[in-house]
């Protein structure tokens, strides 16, 4: 027996025929198992048909726990993998991928698919998350998607749950997104729910785990940076500067343009961003050619600072550079440069382009480690936007001093607040 909220979800599956169906918010709040019988009543139309469908999870574990045992449950038989990882179902197969890692996306490449259950959506990565929903071509496909909320930032929040409603040209909705709160699960035991919320801490996790609200992580790195800080350039710099983090098999790369005005403010005007982890030799010409861009577009660009463990980089980009200097970055400690970040921000002189969507979310989710590093490191929720932090970074680093000495009597009163 369905609750009233699945219920809901269910009258829109069969009515709307939404492309996208999408059900966020609490733990135990009813998600998985009305979109597996939606799942499983999108496959049933296309019985014998001998086509492929997907359902994909951070990996094939979880997509065994989370789906298939439920998948199972309705349908009254076990529904085992063959070598392919698949499971046969109304005279099709099922595909079951993992897809926490950055080139997982490849996995699922020369696919058609007649629809798919994205279990744990913010879990898998981005890539992965666009290619499955790709692979959704064959007339009549639909994709079912089920997440946890995290961070108002999150790729899921941003491109797809916030643009619900929007109709395709034949009048059927694009993406339909439902939210749930543990509440919303009237098949749960009373006692558990009390305990439960009782139990639940309040703040972040209890809106995200019992009202499943999108809200922000606690113990932010920079807790007063926000919509305040989103600006574009409105003028001429007195400095333009570079910062370059390489990545590595677990990181991205990032270049960040910087600017700092007569006044000493701090715009962060233009980002690349790549985390496909390129060859030499591609990272070398897109340097070049970024490079080349932004120094036409800023003549006083005069240096740029790179990661000083990189010094292959550093030699190739100071041969391709053309019009400015190539250097090691200083690396100060993380806490140094969290430190004046803070302040400037705290005093209203720094400034995000609006283009650099990886550096605001970066500082929009980017939360303290509190593991065996100590408050010397951070961390953000295992993306790996945290590398143009280190860029930005490295370009300002060597202003530090005069930034920090150029605070204006009137601005001083705004730094008590911080600390």
């Amino acid at each position: 027996m369905l609750t009233e909220k699945q219920k809901e979800v269910w009258e829109c599956f069969k009515n709307e025929s939404p492309r996208i169906l999408i059900c966020h918010g609490a733990k135990r709040s009813g998600k998985t198992f009305v979109l597996t019988l939606a799942f499983l009543a999108h496959i049933a139309k296309f019985n014998g048909k001998g086509l492929s469908f997907i359902i994909a999870g951070a990996t094939i574990s979880s997509v065994r726990r989370n789906v298939l045992s439920e998948m199972e449950r309705l349908v009254g038989k076990s529904l085992p993998f063959d070598k392919h990882n698949a499971v046969s179902l109304f005279g099709n197969k099922i595909y079951c991928f993992g897809g926490e890692n950055s080139d997982s996306w490849k996995s699922v490449r020369g696919f058609t698919a007649a629809g798919a259950y994205i279990n744990e959506a913010t879990a898998v990565n981005d890539y992965f998350l666009r290619e499955v929903i790709s692979r959704c071509s064959h007339e009549g496909a639909r994709i079912f998607i089920d997440t946890n909320p995290e961070n108002p930032r999150s790729n899921v929040k941003i491109n797809f749950i916030d643009k619900a409603g929007v109709m395709l040209s034949n009048q059927h909705v694009n993406i339909a997104a439902f939210q749930f709160s543990i509440f919303d699960n009237t098949a749960l035991d009373a006692e558990y729910v009390e305990s439960i919320v009782a139990a639940t801490p309040s703040g972040m996790y209890y809106d995200r785990d019992i009202l499943g609200l999108w809200t922000g992580a606690e113990g932010r790195i920079y807790p007063m940076f926000g919509e305040n800080c989103i600006a574009a350039a409105g003028e001429q710099f007195a400095v333009v500067c570079i910062g370059v983090d390489i990545g590595g098999n677990m990181s991205a790369t990032s270049f960040t343009l910087v600017g700092i005005t007569k006044q000493r403010e701090v715009y962060v005007v233009d980002e690349f961003f790549d985390e496909k982890n390129q060859d030499a030799e591609s990272l070398i010409r897109n340097f070049c050619d970024i490079s080349r861009k932004w120094k036409k577009a800023y003549p006083r660009l005069s240096d740029c600072r790179v990661d000083s463990a990189e010094q292959l980089f550093v030699k190739s980009f100071r041969a391709a550079a053309s019009g400015f200097n190539v250097l090691n970055a200083k690396k100060t400690s993380i806490n140094g440069r969290i430190y004046v970040i803070n302040r400037l921000i705290t005093q209203g002189r720094f400034f995000v382009d609006r283009r650099c969507k990886h550096l605001i979310e970066a500082m929009e989710t980017s939360v303290w480690d509190s593991g065996e590093k100590g408050r010397d490191a951070r961390l953000d929720n295992g993306k790996l936007n945290v590398d143009s932090l280190d860029s930005m970074e490295y370009a300002l680093e060597p202003y530090f001093d005069e930034l920090l000495a150029a605070v204006p009597p009137e601005l001083a009163a705004a730094e008590r607040g911080f600390r």
